[in-house]
């Protein structure tokens, strides 16, 4: 589902190699939500949880990356971090056994646009 490519990279090795893993999350998510386990549920909210964790990480590690380098943070970035965590932490509190498909779907939906974006648009920005 999602593929790296070229054009997402930073420039920044260290930032590049924590996106390609939020890459893999949102793979091994999509493949979860596409398996006819039937526990399907419970491993999606499982891997958004460790998703969430992963990002925090990175989203540390991205904005002491920013002030190790005498950047000025993008008045956005950091709401844009938020949005984030705010979402996760919504569909952390889903109770697994009621998510139907359709919700599973518009998470990865949320994903897909949210990396792409913060990426593509906000991180290239910041990083420039």
């Amino acid at each position: 589902m999602l593929e790296w490519e070229d054009k997402y990279s930073v420039g920044i090795e260290e930032i590049d190699v924590q996106h390609k893993n939020i890459f893999a999350f949102g793979n091994k998510i999509w493949n979860i939500i596409h398996s006819d386990d039937a526990d399907r549920n419970h491993q999606m909210k499982a891997e958004i949880k460790r998703l969430t964790e992963y990002c925090e990480y990175h989203f540390n590690s991205e904005i002491e990356y920013i002030k190790k380098m005498n950047l000025k943070i993008l008045d956005n970035h950091i709401p844009e971090h938020n949005r984030f965590y705010d979402k996760m932490k919504a569909v952390l509190e889903y109770d697994c056994e009621q998510v139907t498909f359709e919700e599973c779907f518009d998470i990865m939906i949320f994903i897909v646009n949210w990396i792409n974006d913060h990426i593509l648009e906000l991180d290239k920005k910041q990083f420039e």
